[in-house]
């Protein structure tokens, strides 16, 4: 199969789609035409067309926002890295027909503290949840034990991708996370973002 360039498609599509559909953000429309294709995937959940036409739309959105092919792609890209340094319930105990959302923090209680630093999420956290239940040999992990596991493995992968030739923030050239101390310029220094 041939590689397949993502920023060279989206020069494609958005001339095609400004040709074709006018110019401007369209946004509600944008929207209704994905609920149209929801509704065709929902009849036919195995035609990959159906899926290609969300993808598709999505992108075309993504443009029609004032986001340039290289930021659209380099941001695809660090979602995924993202997505992947989150943390996420076991599968096996989620409903098939539910979203499966990643973990989210706890957000303080304080009146006034806008932020926790890791040793207080870490102590809520484990005030909240002393045993973690799972259908996995860990069944018996305390959270404690599963906090430390999980923590060690995402600082770790954290420290490859700084580290790594295959940093996200060398493929596209800039930083897709404006909270990263990285030193190299955002996505919105670069003009590609918000």
């Amino acid at each position: 199969m041939q590689s397949f360039d993502l920023v060279a498609h989206l020069y494609r599509q958005r001339a095609f789609s400004r040709a074709t559909f006018g110019p401007g953000a369209r946004t509600k429309g944008m929207i209704d035409h994905i609920r149209k294709e929801l509704v065709e995937i929902e009849k036919s959940p195995n035609d990959l067309t159906e899926w290609v036409d969300v993808i598709l739309l999505a992108l075309d959105g993504a443009w029609r926002a004032g986001h340039a092919p290289a930021a659209i792609a380099g941001a695809i890209r660090a979602k995924q890295d993202k997505n992947e340094l989150r943390d996420w319930p076991d599968w096996r105990a989620a409903d098939p027909d539910k979203a499966i959302e990643h973990v989210r923090l706890i957000k303080p209680q304080s009146v006034g503290k806008s932020e926790m630093t890791l040793a207080e999420i870490s102590s809520e956290v484990l005030a909240r949840a002393p045993v973690v239940v799972t259908n996995t040999p860990r069944a018996a992990e305390t959270a404690e034990q599963a906090y430390a596991r999980t923590a060690e493995a995402r600082e770790s992968f954290r420290a490859e991708m700084r580290a790594g030739c295959d940093c996200p923030r060398k493929r596209v050239g800039f930083c897709l996370f404006p909270c990263c101390e990285c030193g190299f310029p955002t996505a919105a220094d670069e003009g590609g973002g918000p």
